[in-house]
């Protein structure tokens, strides 16, 4: 929405669209955690120096990773064999 001096009713309205080819600040997942999950990384954030978003984040990027590393292992077993 564009910013403007009006309120109300007489609110501009912009349609924007997102172009998935340009890099976006990224989206804030929210989830609960329970005691033992929250306790081992903030645990991990103080042995590291970091933040807590900062190790989820790193955990769920090597997650990731190691699935497409697994993905192209599988694919590159059929093509060889």
């Amino acid at each position: 929405m564009e910013f403007t001096h009006y309120y109300g009713k007489h609110r501009r309205r912009s349609n924007y669209v997102i172009q998935k080819d340009v890099l976006h600040k990224g989206k804030t997942f929210l989830f609960r955690a329970d005691f033992g999950l929250t306790e081992a990384i903030q645990d991990l954030a103080e042995e590291l120096g970091h933040t807590d978003s900062k190790v989820i984040k790193d955990i769920l990027e090597d997650f990731f990773l190691e699935q497409t590393i697994k993905r192209q292992r599988e694919d590159v077993e059929d093509f060889i064999k």
